[in-house]
């Protein structure tokens, strides 16, 4: 009688058969030697992970709050308001009638220099060597009182640069120059010499500096015109 063979049809040496699919199961084996020399010969590529998004917040709406105004406050705030405004207003009043009111102009020109400009004419031709006029202030007063005798003496522009000689009243070169005529001078350092043959302009306050018994002191307004009663004998 003839043996019967126990080996399964379906059966697979060095694997395992499932149905109709063979599987090799020492493949992986003799295949992981050649699968380490390709992977050490090909660069091994990093993996770079992403960063990680950063979830937002939820940020809640600031809401100011109201603040409370006192009563007192915006009072304060109106008063000063209207009283800039009153201000400005009276402001620009006042400069429409100094520019453009001719008898304001004059009468306040009077009030200050009243008397000046007599004065200066009347000792215009005084027989003196030298005129000494107050500046009354130490910023512009000199400006002022140069404009003040160019105008009473008729000094023009060449006169006043020293290009020409200076002229009297009857319009005759007199010899003189300029700063040789006129001294502008601050009085309130000033020792006058009652020898001296000069004219002295000043303003009424400044009168104390010279004796009427070495000076003639003859009033012109807010100025006097002072001379030593040495060379008026």
């Amino acid at each position: 009688m003839a043996r019967t063979s126990r080996r399964q049809p379906n059966s697979y040496r060095g694997g395992r058969v499932v149905g109709n699919l063979a599987y090799d199961e020492r493949y992986a084996e003799r295949r992981a030697p050649r699968r380490e020399s390709e992977q050490r010969e090909q660069p091994r590529e990093e993996f770079i992970r992403p960063p990680r998004r950063q979830e937002k917040k939820a940020v809640r709406p600031r809401v100011r709050e109201r603040q409370r105004v006192s009563g007192v406050l915006v009072l304060g705030f109106a008063a000063l308001a209207a009283m800039v405004v009153m201000i400005a207003i009276g402001f620009a009043g006042a400069c429409g009638v100094y520019f453009t009111d001719a008898d304001y102009q004059t009468e306040t020109a009077n009030n200050f220099y009243y008397g000046l400009q007599d004065a200066l004419r009347e000792a215009w031709d005084w027989d003196c060597d030298r005129y000494y006029l107050t500046t009354m202030s130490r910023n512009d007063g000199e400006k002022t009182m140069t404009t003040q005798v160019m105008f009473a003496h008729r000094i023009d522009y060449a006169m006043r640069s020293e290009e020409e000689e200076l002229r009297g009243s009857d319009g005759q070169p007199n010899g003189w120059y300029f700063t040789e005529r006129y001294v502008f001078q601050d009085f309130r350092d000033f020792t006058p010499d009652p020898t001296e043959c000069a004219v002295y302009i000043v303003r009424q306050n400044e009168k104390a500096l010279f004796d009427e018994a070495d000076y003639l002191i003859t009033d012109f307004g807010n100025f006097a015109a002072v001379y030593p009663r040495y060379w008026a004998e």
